[in-house]
């Protein structure tokens, strides 16, 4: 008879190990541009404390938010291979 103690301690320990590899496959895949400076593979929130030019060379759209913290609205996307002008502030945010 097995212990039913050890399935859910090895649950435990593959859950994080798969939701990390699935949040890796989530991530934006190419290289984006702020202000000249290349991010490969971003993702996540960036917020800008100056004016910011963005190009996005990524896989998917990037989602400009009018306030800190991607949680204001959304107030432009940055479509695959186009340029947007951030204002200060304003922050980025690529799945």
């Amino acid at each position: 008879m097995r212990s039913t103690g050890t399935t859910p301690a090895a649950l435990a320990t593959a859950g994080p190990l798969t939701l990390a590899a699935a949040g890796q496959a989530l991530a934006a895949h190419g290289t984006l541009v702020l202000n000249g400076y290349a991010h490969p593979d971003p993702t996540g929130c960036s917020d800008t404390r100056r004016s910011t030019t963005a190009v996005n060379q990524t896989d998917t759209p990037a989602l400009v938010s009018g306030g800190a913290g991607c949680t204001r609205k959304v107030v432009a996307v940055i479509l695959q291979g186009k340029e947007w002008a951030l204002d200060p502030g304003d922050s980025l945010y690529l799945r």
